[in-house]
């Protein structure tokens, strides 16, 4: 072996003399970094996966119940698949629907229709769209909008409505629900239609 062949495997082993525990304690470090990070961020996930709420945000809400009395001590319930309160006083309703009871506690009206805007003060709510009302005499009718107030236990509807019992069809311009559907009247120009086969 020449000298210049020692001299340079004297640099290389000084070279790994120096590097080689450099790299052991950094790579210590390295280990001991991620070991703490992956404890940091097994700390931030969820020990479980959130259970779906009633209340999606401030805002909004799922399946929303309320009920009530009319000033005559009559329950009503209004209930909806969702509901976002778009001011203070106003919430807007998807999928409403609405139980009148009677006085007699035996009968009632229903009310549906594909959305819905509640006013919370006044106690009032304008439904639109398919909108459906039975009542257990066995009338349905159907019309796309009606206005609800349910304080005085009323509803009012001023589109083309179409009624249906079992022996007759009305379709009149409007109608009106009073005593919380004890009293039903069709309004504006109408016309029965009456099925003398059943």
């Amino acid at each position: 072996m020449n000298l210049l062949q020692v001299q340079s495997r004297r640099k290389v082993l000084l070279f790994l003399k120096i590097s080689l525990p450099i790299m052991a304690i950094v790579l210590v470090i390295a280990l001991s970094t991620w070991s703490h990070a992956k404890r940091i961020i097994l700390s931030e996930l969820p020990k479980s996966l959130p259970q779906v709420s009633k209340e999606l945000n401030d805002n909004t809400a799922l399946k929303i119940n309320y009920h009530g009395e009319d000033s005559g001590g009559r329950p009503f319930i209004l209930t909806a698949v969702k509901g976002e309160e778009i001011n203070p006083d106003e919430v807007f309703l998807t999928e409403p629907f609405i139980t009148l009871n009677l006085s007699n506690k035996k009968d009632k009206v229903t009310l549906k229709a594909k959305e819905g805007l509640f006013n919370k003060t006044k106690k009032c709510l304008n439904i639109s769209g398919a909108v459906v009302m039975k009542h257990t005499n066995g009338l349905t009718m159907r019309t796309s909008e009606a206005f609800i107030k349910f304080e005085e236990g009323e509803a009012e509807g001023h589109s083309p409505v179409e009624g249906e019992t079992d022996n007759a069809i009305i379709n009149a311009q409007g109608f009106k629900i009073l005593n919380q559907g004890e009293q039903i009247i069709f309004t504006g120009q109408s016309q029965l239609t009456i099925n003398t086969s059943r």
